[in-house]
């Protein structure tokens, strides 16, 4: 096996780092690259704005579903100062390497390559692959070397680091999973963390399994469902991240077998009406919630009971399950949505809104002579005490 290391502080990993590994395995004939986190490198400072755990998960995050990358962390294990020769006598030994290891190194580290410890040995177990980061041919470097010839890709840590803590743009520079471990640790700004109930990695996991569990046209109207959702919980005051993960989740459950979804809602103790029974899919809400609870250990009420309520509907629903029922009835894919209600979804209190909604929403049934819900008709009994329909 022909392996290339890849060393670094990854304080945050980035899409350059990918870009160069995945260069590497196509133009060079690499087998795999290897992501080496340092403890510490003896020509630069310690890392700073996250721990040596930190910057592994990152890493590890970063690589997820790459089955040429491997993340290694043996200098992390040494600790201490991280001396090359070391990791690639380790390397070679674990690895079994017969052949001769390449060592990924950027041209702007070429210069103090003659001061690494025992240059001539790390010559002997590791081929030199120099990258370009400068738009520069490398000149006065008197050892033997392979050119990388990889994009040119203006990006550093050190510029990502810099725009979290300054709260400019930097997710679309990083992996999902990097920047949601960024956000949900509170990474590279001055107060660690902020105690959120909702992370971001969670929310990341669920809407993977929605992309894989829902066809292209349910997940992209589970998307849609989950943005609108964020932004009118933006508007009435309440946690957008929990807007989100309810709208991601609503049909989570929709495209799975009949029986499946009946066994998965059966467990949240409540009763089966007459339309469910019939229809045991109409239970696909009530379903993801049991999921999301039990697997995902997700213990929010207030987003299990958006998620188990946006098809009926029902009494003394909080503001979060009336969010995400507005979502599901208005978010723009959706055909055939009065102009009147879109405009309402902008300008009208949350009551109100809901109100029409439902009105909007019923009438539709009665159109199509559908039989309502128990749950329904204790929703609308409420509502009309209320004076909203």
């Amino acid at each position: 096996m022909n392996i290339a290391v890849l060393g670094g502080s990854f304080n945050p990993v980035h899409y350059g780092h990918l870009i160069l590994a995945e260069t590497i395995l196509q133009e060079m004939g690499y087998d795999v690259v290897l992501f080496i986190p340092t403890s510490q490198s003896p020509l630069k400072n310690a890392p700073e704005g996250a721990s040596p755990q930190d910057r592994l998960d990152m890493l590890l995050a970063a690589v997820s579903g790459q089955r040429r990358f491997i993340v290694d962390d043996c200098e992390l294990r040494r600790g201490g100062l991280s001396y090359t020769i070391d990791t690639l006598a380790e390397i070679q030994e674990r690895y079994q390497v017969e052949n001769k290891i390449g060592l990924i190194l950027g041209d702007d580290l070429a210069g103090a390559f003659h001061k690494w410890q025992s240059v001539d040995q790390i010559l002997h177990r590791a081929d030199l692959l120099v990258a370009s980061r400068n738009f520069s041919k490398l000149v006065n470097f008197p050892f033997p070397f392979i050119p990388v010839k990889n994009p040119q890709i203006q990006l550093s840590s050190s510029q990502i680091r810099e725009a979290v803590k300054k709260k400019l743009p930097w997710k679309h520079l990083v992996p999902a999973g990097t920047a949601a471990i960024i956000e949900d640790r509170g990474l590279y700004i001055d107060n660690h963390g902020d105690n959120r109930t909702i992370s971001t990695s969670l929310i990341a996991l669920i809407e993977d399994t929605a992309r894989t569990w829902l066809p292209g046209g349910r997940f992209l109207h589970s998307k849609n469902v989950a943005v609108l959702s964020a932004q009118l919980c933006g508007r009435f005051g309440y946690d957008e991240r929990q807007g989100y993960l309810a709208g991601i989740a609503h049909d989570l459950c929709k495209h799975l077998p009949t029986e499946q979804i009946a066994s998965l809602a059966q467990r949240d103790g409540m009763q089966i009406g007459e339309i469910e029974k019939k229809k045991p899919e109409l239970m696909h809400g009530r379903a993801a919630a049991v999921l999301l609870r039990e697997y995902y250990g997700l213990m929010d009420e207030s987003i299990l009971q958006a998620i188990r309520m946006h098809t009926f509907g029902g009494p003394s629903m909080g503001p979060l399950a009336k969010v995400v029922y507005i979502a599901d009835k208005l978010e723009p894919s959706r055909d055939g949505i009065q102009s009147e209600l879109k405009k309402a979804c902008r300008t009208d209190p949350l009551s109100i809104l809901f109100g029409k909604v439902v009105a909007d929403t019923l009438r539709f049934l009665k159109q199509k002579g559908k039989i309502l819900n128990a749950e329904t008709e204790l929703l609308l009994a409420e509502l009309e005490q209320e004076g909203l329909l």
